[in-house]
């Protein structure tokens, strides 16, 4: 069954289908996907050996045509490939066929010997890469995304000037967020300039010595490292500066409801204020002062007693250079 019908619908996961791939190409029937060979264009990409498929299955071969009268179901109005008048017809959105989908059928699906092909890649360097069920391909993520999700307020590509932009958590002004929710922005400043960030108004988040829940800047040039974590009622009393043109501002939520953040961003040609204390590494010399006793510096601590997650006892020493001392 393709897509929401009625009430709770079943997925078919049988014995040998534990695979991920195998799960991933079940659910994503549940919502809405067909598979990639019943595409519209998928005759300009692959070509159905129809003598040696199986009778029963000719019907999963079958490729579909677009109608453009759309039919609502329970008022879910856009489905990965949308429902349609008479037969159910498909809705690529825009989204260019893909060997690679966990969608796809392989080259001798359903085939009547168990060996021919049923399917041949016009592109016969595909041959072999059809049928995979390792996991979701990037299409596979986008079709559900731009299906499910285009229209959400939530996460942006903004593109900054000098005079500031507003963005903030979901339901800021309302109720605040709840729950596993996660949200990106990637600003971007003309390059050579940098990106100024001052957060506003109220700023509370579930409270740990760990941010559970959170907003992170990705201040510093390599995207890729992780950035500072905002949570608690912790935020930044003076404006954070990028080091480079590009900041992406990172929210989640993982078991706790509160207000969340609000924030203004904007290009700046300021320079980024360094405030990292260098730490030396060398052993401090003792030193003697009058009327008090000589003491070096702290040795290491020790191993702890106990194993990890017990509780045990770490101790260090220091070195008293008199018999006087206390």
């Amino acid at each position: 069954m393709i897509g929401k019908y009625g009430g709770r619908q079943g997925v078919s996961i049988g014995e040998g289908c534990e695979r991920l791939g195998v799960i991933e190409h079940e659910i994503g029937h549940a919502l809405g996907l067909w598979h990639e060979q019943s595409r519209p264009d998928a005759g300009e990409y692959i070509e159905v050996e129809k003598d040696f498929i199986l009778p029963s299955y000719t019907s999963d071969f079958q490729m579909r045509s677009i109608n453009l009268i759309p039919l609502k179901i329970e008022g879910l109005e856009k489905l990965t490939y949308k429902f349609f008048k008479g037969t159910n017809e498909i809705n690529t959105l825009g989204i260019p066929y893909d060997y690679g989908s966990v969608m796809h059928y392989g080259s001798t699906a359903f085939s009547a010997d168990g060996m021919s092909k049923t399917l041949l890649t016009r592109d016969p360097n595909y041959q072999y890469t059809i049928g995979q069920r390792e996991r979701l391909s990037f299409y596979d993520i986008q079709v559900i995304n731009k299906a499910y999700c285009e229209d959400a307020k939530c996460g942006a590509v903004l593109t900054l000037k000098d005079e500031w932009r507003t963005i903030s958590s979901p339901n800021y002004e309302e109720d605040g967020y709840i729950e596993n929710q996660m949200c990106s922005w990637i600003l971007k400043a003309p390059k050579k300039q940098r990106i100024e960030i001052e957060f506003l108004e109220e700023f509370s988040f579930l409270c740990a010595t760990t941010c559970v829940d959170y907003v992170e800047l990705k201040l510093s040039k390599d995207q890729r490292n992780t950035g500072p974590r905002f949570c608690c009622y912790h935020k930044p009393e003076k404006s954070l500066i990028s080091e480079g043109h590009q900041v992406a501002v990172i929210f989640r939520s993982q078991i706790g409801q509160d207000i969340g953040f609000k924030l203004q961003a904007r290009a700046t040609m300021k320079m980024v204020e360094l405030k990292k204390q260098i730490i030396k590494t060398t052993t401090q010399k003792p030193t003697t002062i009058a009327g008090h006793n000589i003491l070096s510096s702290w040795g290491q601590w020790s191993e702890c007693s106990r194993p990890c997650g017990g509780c045990g006892i770490k101790s260090r020493v220091r070195i008293c250079e008199t018999a006087e001392c206390e």
